[in-house]
């Protein structure tokens, strides 16, 4: 059965976890975009520490098993059968053809009574509201060749539901939320922080196709309307218990 549930503003993934009913006190594996971020919120909110963290791959225990964690992937953790209680996946694939190892691999390290909580990007949210509730939506309506491309890298819910189905997780809820990314005083501070990673397209442009994304940019801030600069991303969750 797959119930649905909104929760809007909802800045931290581990606040996330708890209104959903994860366990976040004994284990907790990170996978994927920006893990170490997320990492840090579930700290905050009584996780155990880190025993092991890289950008992409965050494990929070007391009692860390024996695996190579350098050569842990998404697909291909390493780690034994049943011993996780929550594994956090977040856009931990590169195309949709990934999107089934990676959560068939989640469910299969998660101990019974754990459970699995899938994000992924919601690409279509995002550029179609207005550009003042997501001005990240900007970068996409400057450079529309960029949006064929992230749409063959994102899912759509229905997959990350189906896909954990398949990989026998029970009593899936889909959410939806807005991720607060920051605020920032002006715009020269948003379009810095655009430029250091908070534009994900950037990252298939050279130095020159930046600059003049960004030039164009800087003028259309100002006429969107969006009041006290911020930036927020939105996302779909489905999880799922195993």
């Amino acid at each position: 059965m797959v119930q649905t549930v909104t929760l809007l503003e909802t800045p931290q993934w581990a606040s996330i976890a708890v209104d959903l009913g994860a366990p976040i006190g004994r284990s907790t594996l990170i996978i994927g975009d920006r893990a170490a971020e997320v990492g840090e919120s579930f700290q905050r909110a009584g996780a155990p520490p880190a025993a092991y963290e890289r950008a992409d791959l965050v494990l929070l225990t007391r009692d860390p098993p024996e695996v190579d964690f350098e050569a842990a992937t998404a697909r291909a953790t390493g780690f034994p059968n049943d011993s996780i209680d929550l594994v956090v996946v977040r856009h931990a694939w590169r195309s949709r053809p990934e999107l089934g190892g990676v959560l068939a691999e989640a469910a299969r390290v998660c101990r019974p009574a754990g459970g699995v909580l899938a994000g992924e990007l919601d690409l279509e949210r995002l550029v179609g509201s207005p550009a003042a509730r997501y001005p990240s939506r900007l970068q996409f309506d400057l450079q529309p060749e960029l949006l064929a491309d992230f749409r063959t890298r994102t899912v759509l819910p229905t997959a990350l539901s189906l896909e954990l189905g398949r990989a026998g997780l029970r009593s899936v809820v889909m959410a939806s939320i807005d991720e607060a990314r920051g605020h920032f005083a002006s715009v020269d501070d948003y379009l810095t922080y655009a430029r250091a990673g908070g534009w994900r397209s950037l990252q298939f442009l050279d130095e020159e196709g930046i600059n003049r994304l960004l030039t164009r940019a800087a003028e259309l801030l100002p006429r969107i309307g969006m009041g006290p600069l911020v930036d927020r991303e939105p996302w779909h969750l489905a999880w799922g218990r195993s």
